[in-house]
């Protein structure tokens, strides 16, 4: 795959904001293309929640229940936890900590 343009002649992309990207180390399409970001992750398929190893980072599809409202824990006021299931059933518990 070829893409020798230089990203100003992408709509949108203006001297302004093309100056942007030559700051980043960005000048052609092709480079814009197959910039991540530094932090990037890539996320698999998911799986079953039951397949999951403890400290893995995993990707498991929830659903959650049609009066989705978290509940707040009383020790710690600053969490929230909610009930949720994976698309095989197996019952999850989501514990978000608020910061």
């Amino acid at each position: 795959m070829e893409c020798p343009n230089d990203i100003i002649s992408l709509k949108g992309i203006g001297e302004k904001t093309a100056k942007l990207f030559y700051r980043m180390g960005i000048h052609t399409t092709e480079e814009l293309l197959f910039h991540y970001p530094k932090d990037y992750q890539v996320f698999e398929m998911p799986i079953k929640a039951s397949q999951a190893q403890d400290g893995a980072l995993v990707t498991i599809e929830l659903f959650l229940p049609a009066a989705f409202s978290w509940k707040r824990c009383g020790a710690f006021p600053s969490a929230q936890e909610q009930a949720v299931t994976d698309r095989t059933g197996f019952p999850l518990r989501i514990l978000t900590l608020l910061t």
